[in-house]
């Protein structure tokens, strides 16, 4: 087997089991009739890695079961795949996302012009998209059920490159966030037909049975003092986008936060966003004099009550509400480590969008 592995490299099964252990999730060994997977939980959804074959090669295949708003459905592959999948896409449109390099390799199809451009409009899809050789990417509505979809892609060979399974699952939960970003899926997910739930890892950043209860759903209100003593009311806020920042001045990485919120507030502020940050300490001097010179959105106290209406039970958390008062998006700083502010931009710029 040494001999073997000198020779090959390492098993599909130790690659797999190596990246199920970096994504917090589980390995199932396949037997005779079953091939190998890899199950794991991202904010609620289920996502599933595994292969399969057409009959002549096998491929790798992601998928996940989401809770879809609006029935958006789309399609991308390369064009020297043309013909592979034009029978399974045929009922839905061509269309041009008005990148030309983007364009030129790429057949983009969808039911949605509007989505398809604001999907596409996000440079680390496109960027991750192109980096994937033979890739075929859908997500269309289940059969049995309109408010649930599933996304999917497939690969047309058994990928057994640690780097290549990890850019593909960035792709992966990278275009479930940007779904529910432009309103075309909820924050959590659903377990596909026939799956029963996994353990939770320990670390997971699942979305809370009360987190849940909280996306999609209208905001709930509040009236709250600023620093200044003037008084906000959430709900006379529609038609704006709200950014709430629950956030202590003890916390550290609410203060690694507050630098990039300043950034995106004074960058759209004119253009329809507010941002609040939501403070429960009772000195309100301490909140004062450090939020002086740092932060000049509004910081909102007393704001105990809020943490709880909100479920709040760590910071920082942060949540975008769209323009109908609805929740849309939750985050902690882990959620968007690798380059937070580009993210929450991306988020907020669709957000704005939306009429």
């Amino acid at each position: 087997m040494g001999f073997l592995r000198r020779i090959f490299g390492p098993s599909q099964e130790e690659i797999w089991r190596q990246f199920s252990s970096e994504i917090g999730g589980e390995f199932i060994k396949g037997g005779f009739w079953q091939r190998n997977k890899v199950v794991a939980r991202f904010k609620g959804w289920t996502i599933t890695l595994d292969t399969d074959s057409d009959g002549e090669s096998p491929c790798t295949r992601m998928m996940a079961c989401y809770a879809t708003t609006d029935g958006f459905q789309f399609s991308i592959y390369r064009r020297k795949h043309k013909g592979c999948f034009d029978d399974l896409t045929k009922r839905l449109k061509t269309r041009k996302v008005g990148y030309p390099d983007f364009d030129r390799d790429f057949i983009i199809k969808g039911n949605d012009e509007s989505k398809v451009l604001r999907l596409f409009d996000n440079p680390r899809i496109r960027q991750l998209i192109q980096a994937q050789p033979d890739i075929y990417i859908l997500a269309e509505q289940g059969f049995h059920d309109e408010g649930i979809s599933e996304l999917y892609f497939q690969v047309f060979h058994v990928i057994k490159d640690l780097k290549r399974l990890r850019s593909l699952y960035e792709l992966f939960t990278e275009t479930l966030n940007h779904l529910c970003c432009i309103g075309s899926a909820i924050t959590f997910g659903v377990s596909p037909v026939g799956e029963g739930p996994i353990s939770q890892p320990s670390g997971s950043d699942e979305l809370s049975d009360e987190l849940r209860e909280l996306m999609g759903k209208p905001a709930p209100d509040f009236e709250l003092k600023d620093l200044s003593g003037n008084i906000v009311k959430l709900s006379k806020l529609k038609g704006k986008v709200v950014l709430l920042n629950f956030w202590t001045t003890w916390c550290g990485p609410c203060r690694n936060e507050i630098p990039h919120l300043e950034k995106i507030y004074n960058k759209y502020k004119d253009k329809g966003l507010v941002i609040f940050g939501v403070n429960d300490e009772t000195d309100h001097n301490l909140v004062r004099n450090f939020a002086n010179g740092k932060i000049s959105y509004p910081i909102l106290v007393d704001a105990s009550s809020v943490f709880q209406i909100y479920k709040v039970r760590e910071v920082p958390n942060n949540f975008c509400i769209d323009k109908e008062g609805l929740v849309r998006i939750q985050f902690t700083q882990s959620d968007l480590d690798q380059d937070m502010e580009s993210k929450v931009e991306y988020y907020i710029k669709d957000l704005l969008l939306e009429l």
